[in-house]
């Protein structure tokens, strides 16, 4: 979404390991149609990222007419993540969101 001069992605990330992970990182890159990056934004989760814990990541870049698609990436103090896209996270007993 765009707010003021900035675009706004907004997501909802979940630890679906066993294990806690450390130092957490998300990249945004958007591209142009040439397929040129020209902007981007990153987030870090400064705690440790507890299993089934679910965060609100918010990146923000200058708003521009050249975005034509963005792409993330996932990495921690060991590496990558593997990643998995899920349309809904499970319900808590209280029926929100969460673990």
């Amino acid at each position: 979404r765009v707010e003021g001069s900035d675009v706004v992605t907004e997501i909802k990330v979940r630890n679906a390991s066993t294990g806690a992970i450390a130092m957490l990182r998300v990249d945004e890159t958007w591209y142009d149609k040439a397929g040129d990056a020209i902007a981007g934004d990153t987030y870090r989760h400064r705690k440790l990222f507890l299993p089934g814990e679910v965060i609100d990541v918010v990146l923000r870049c200058p708003k521009s007419s050249k975005y034509f698609q963005n792409t993330f990436q996932f990495t921690h103090a060991n590496g990558k993540v593997e990643v998995k896209t899920v349309k809904s996270f499970p319900k808590t007993e209280e029926g929100k969101e969460g673990k």
